[in-house]
């Protein structure tokens, strides 16, 4: 009955509309849904993820659902697609990877905020950076990042100049000079969240920095681990300079130097093994 009285009720709100103003009421927009575009390299509609990247929109979601690798390198922001608020993923179950092979700049360069990259393995290859994060507020969570293979210095599997939050992730160690895990490397403090991620180092020349940090910022990192399983004191588990500070809480060094100024180890259960 109130579904029928508000029905007619409406109906005579547009006719008095037209009669005595000629005018129709302007109907109710609502927002649309995001779309979830699949990529898989046999079944599509999507064979790339920088096809699917070209369709989409602000808000959308991109999935990937087979396992294997990728050979491409893409932006999500005025350089490329320039939408905000996307998530790239893999699905569950599946493990695929994004290779950096043949680039130059970032595997994935995230110059928008408010994006998400879930369960994917980048491979850094010739890259300078496997992820770029230049928008705020992105969150990389559960994604594994392979930089053995990387170049001769200064590659990185994270650079970021905005604040990120960072979860359930996996660093392999570089070989090239000065390469690491996160470079946070801004003129503008930021502050950064490290969860429950782990750093293996395995480069014997200059190794790798876990995490580092500058200008002024504050990193939390948490319930991680540190390691350099064959290269004793090749890594510096935390770095930080420019009056950087690292708040770490519940970690795990393993044969790893913490050369760190401004290095504030605020619990006594953090351990080194």
């Amino acid at each position: 009955m109130d579904q029928m009285f508000s029905k007619k009720r409406g109906i005579l709100f547009s006719l008095i509309c037209v009669i005595c103003f000629g005018i129709a009421p302007v109907p109710t927009m609502t927002a649309s849904a995001a779309a979830v575009r699949y990529v898989n390299q046999t079944t599509g509609p999507y064979t790339s993820v920088t096809a699917a990247l070209n369709a989409s929109n602000t808000g959308d979601v991109i999935e990937i659902t087979d396992s294997k690798v990728y050979y491409e390198s893409f932006v999500v922001g005025p350089g490329g697609r320039n939408i905000s608020s996307l998530t790239i993923r893999g699905r569950e179950g599946e493990q695929p990877a994004i290779s950096g092979e043949g680039s130059s700049g970032a595997v994935i360069a995230l110059q928008n905020g408010g994006c998400i990259i879930n369960n994917l393995t980048v491979y850094v290859g010739g890259a300078l950076y496997g992820i770029s994060c230049t928008g705020a507020g992105n969150t990389i969570e559960g994604v594994s990042f392979d930089n053995h293979i990387a170049g001769t210095g200064n590659t990185f599997c994270i650079n970021l100049t905005q604040s990120t939050n960072i979860r359930n992730c996996n660093f392999l160690g570089s070989p090239s000079v000065n390469g690491g895990g996160i470079l946070a490397n801004t003129s503008v403090p930021i502050t950064l969240q490290v969860y429950r991620c782990d750093f293996w180092g395995t480069g014997t020349v200059g190794g790798m920095v876990g995490m580092g940090l500058a200008a002024g910022s504050t990193a939390s990192i948490s319930q991680s681990c540190f390691a350099a399983p064959n290269s004793p004191n090749t890594i510096f588990a935390l770095n930080s300079w420019g009056s950087g500070t690292i708040n770490e809480y519940v970690n795990t060094f393993r044969n790893v130097n913490r050369a760190v100024a401004g290095f504030n180890n605020n619990t006594p259960h953090s351990t080194d093994v």
